[in-house]
């Protein structure tokens, strides 16, 4: 087993980080699927955070908008700077080679942006049954809500999905 660290930050409230200082991540079986299915969300870095950090908040005010949080509780937004480790062989790099085998199976604009990330947890049922393997940790580029056309190139930046319990060490948290 050869191990991989990644880094990446994760945006939320001040009320989910209090649980998450106290008992760790811990991934919900009845937890609400996101974008690229269910697990727990980072926005990936390597050495300058700046944009994870800018996404995370970005993420935050899309949630806090879409009331997404306890409101009788504190919503003041921590971001928190995390290094994962994960067994290479259970990463999933989500490169163009799966993401056309993903296309090939729900083509793009057949179906409503918001059940793409139920459709990518049955995809990788099936390709997790197949191979024989069970994926950890998925690569993937998201995009980031709020951001309109102020991006460079395209509104995918690299995401952190972590999908079963690995090691997820607390950095430090960012004002």
């Amino acid at each position: 087993m050869t191990n991989i660290i990644f880094k990446g930050i994760h945006g939320t409230t001040k009320y989910h980080f209090e649980s998450i200082d106290q008992k760790g991540f811990i991934i919900l079986p009845d937890a609400k699927i996101g974008k690229a299915g269910k697990g727990i969300y980072f926005w990936h870095y390597k050495k300058n955070r700046g944009t994870a950090i800018y996404c995370a908040q970005k993420w935050y005010d899309f949630a806090l908008k879409q009331k997404m949080y306890d409101s009788n509780k504190d919503c003041q937004i921590v971001k928190i700077d995390v290094s994962i480790e994960a067994d290479k062989e259970k990463v999933l790099d989500f490169d163009m080679e799966v993401r056309e085998s993903f296309d090939e199976a729900f083509p793009i604009g057949s179906h409503n942006e918001s059940s793409y990330g139920a459709m990518l947890d049955v995809f990788m049922q099936d390709l997790e049954e197949s191979l024989n393997i069970s994926y950890d940790l998925i690569t993937v580029d998201l995009s980031v809500p709020g951001l309109g056309r102020n991006v460079a190139f395209s509104n995918g930046h690299p995401a952190l999905i972590v999908k079963n319990d690995i090691d997820i060490k607390i950095i430090e948290c960012i004002d």
